[in-house]
């Protein structure tokens, strides 16, 4: 009896919760580089690399800081800008074999030192965020009967999508480009060699501690496969619904 009361509130609190869509508004990828939200923004992430910072001056700091500064401030008005820094542990281990004994024993008092502290890298991510797909950005050049003719709207939202997306990856690429000291990488670029979504990745930190969670496929019958129309590589990287349903390892209560 006891179990059954268990199992009924469990249930009666699963039912308030709030799914991870509410909090986590990414729906879809457009292209492996951009995302797209449930208010119609789009979206592309830059992975800065960084640069050798322990041993540089305060001028040399001083210059990235302006680098930075200026290639943010260059991208306009239609344009918002989130960062995000992860701080990964490192697993490193130190080894080496020196002839001469001095060089031997300062090697061993080095790994020694550092073996007992735990060693960090700050992961440095920008996301771009391009001005949502408003209907009244494309409703001006519309009649009012083309705006009553729903198949119009799509079309002409779906225009405004495309020159949006292509006004956002020239923005992301000339980022790219002014951040060239910092050797960014635009995620989603290197999907095939890597064989997996480096958007979703991303994205699946925020619900998942922080860890790297690669996208699972689920299974498909053959006709599911054929209706869908991807191909069969690109089923195993990205997921054909919400990314939001996809994203979370663990299961994870918000609260009502």
């Amino acid at each position: 009896m006891k179990s059954n009361t268990l199992q009924l509130e469990t249930l009666k609190f699963s039912h308030k919760e709030i799914g991870v869509s509410k909090h986590l508004h990414i729906t879809h990828l457009n292209e492996s580089t951009v995302f797209e939200c449930d208010n119609g923004q789009l979206g592309s992430v830059l992975f800065l690399q960084g640069v050798s910072f322990d041993t540089a001056t305060e001028s040399e700091l001083n210059h990235y800081r302006r680098i930075k500064h200026q290639a943010i401030t260059m991208l306009g008005e239609l344009f918002c800008i989130y960062e995000h820094t992860f701080r990964q542990k490192l697993d490193m281990k130190l080894t080496g074999k020196f002839e001469e004994p001095f060089t031997q024993t300062v090697d061993e008092l080095y790994t020694a030192h550092f073996k007992q502290q735990n060693l960090y890298r700050n992961n440095l991510y920008i996301t771009l965020l391009y001005k949502g797909v408003d209907s009244s950005k494309f409703g001006k050049s519309l009649n009012l009967f083309q705006r009553l003719n729903e198949k119009a709207v799509k079309g002409a939202r779906q225009q405004y999508r495309i020159k949006a997306i292509g006004q956002l990856k020239k923005a992301i690429n000339q980022l790219k480009s002014l951040l060239s000291q910092f050797k960014p990488i635009i995620l989603g670029s290197r999907d095939q060699e890597l064989g997996m979504s480096e958007v979703i990745c991303f994205f699946s930190k925020f619900v998942n501690n922080f860890d790297d969670i690669r996208f699972k496929a689920p299974f498909y019958s053959e006709p599911v496969k054929k209706s869908i129309h991807i191909k069969e590589s690109d089923l195993k990287k990205y997921p054909q619904g919400n990314i939001a349903y996809y994203l979370p390892n663990k299961r994870l209560y918000f609260g009502d």
